[in-house]
């Protein structure tokens, strides 16, 4: 047991654990769609997503933000996710909502800012997830958190193969320069040697993670390959933070979740588009 946990702990070094905790929120059905009346249901847990690394999360803030513009708080249920990696159960939280009308509906989720065990930092952390329920166009709302990805592209109805356009705000202004982090959920877990690997035999985090940074105006954009949950989240040092007679570099994490569908492809035996013949 004990050789099996130095392999996690290495393969966990070698993708950078001062970014793979990340606050992960994914929608039980819909893929980002809801129904008028029907309750909408969010898993909420902190994972590594690509390997499937599952952490502890304290009950974050949670909340929505309605079409019209106002706020509603989000009931929070306790539950448990099994943690393959450490053989234990790791505590998780259940978001449910009813949408009332149609419209645009983002989830917003805000931690207290937290001691990351082992790295000597503090981070506070907001997660927007859209939610479009009927009709609506109002994905591209800026949202004013503290910090925040913009989407410029809309983010549901979105194929495998999509461009998907963003700007990151900080403290209402866009952030240039800034790092953009975008790796895929899979929704199970990867042992060591089943990760993505070089031709030296090493773990290739450069293929689990796509890197990109803001242009001068704060935007960016990414071809989101597959189909399932994305993050795009950003890690953005703001300042430092005392917790007690310590004094910690903190760090902002701004995200956003999205769910990518499979590429349509109508069925062989739809009849074709044909003229009749002529010369």
């Amino acid at each position: 047991m004990k050789r099996a946990f130095g392999v996690l702990l290495l393969t966990f070094v070698l993708i950078s654990p001062a970014k793979a905790f990340f606050l992960t929120a994914i929608q039980e059905k819909g893929g980002g769609f809801g129904l008028k009346g029907e309750e909408v249901f969010w898993l909420l847990f902190r994972s590594e997503p690509f390997q499937g690394l599952i952490y502890d999360l304290a009950p974050p803030k949670a909340y929505i933000v309605l079409p019209e513009g106002g706020k509603q708080p989000v009931a929070l249920r306790r539950t448990k996710i099994f943690d393959y990696a450490q053989g234990q159960k790791r505590y998780a939280w259940v978001a449910h909502f009813l949408p009332a009308g149609e419209g645009d509906y983002f989830l917003i989720l805000e931690t207290r800012p937290a001691l990351v065990p082992g790295l000597k930092e503090v981070w506070q952390e907001y997660v927007k997830i859209p939610l479009h329920v009927g009709k609506g166009e109002a994905w591209e709302r800026h949202l004013s958190l503290p910090a925040e990805i913009v989407l410029l592209t809309r983010p549901y109805g979105l194929e495998e193969g999509s461009l998907l356009r963003g700007r990151l705000y900080f403290q209402g202004k866009p952030l240039p320069q800034a790092l953009i982090q975008v790796v895929p959920y899979h929704g199970c877990y990867l042992a060591a040697e089943d990760l993505p690997h070089n031709n030296f035999g090493e773990v290739e985090a450069s293929r689990m993670y796509q890197n990109l940074l803001t242009d001068e105006n704060g935007l960016f954009a990414v071809v989101l390959s597959r189909k399932g949950w994305w993050l795009l989240s950003a890690r953005i040092p703001a300042g430092n933070y005392k917790m007690g007679e310590f004094t910690y570099p903190l760090f902002i994490r701004a995200s956003v979740w999205i769910y990518v569908f499979p590429s349509f492809k109508p069925p062989e035996k739809a009849p074709l588009i044909q003229a009749d013949p002529y010369k």
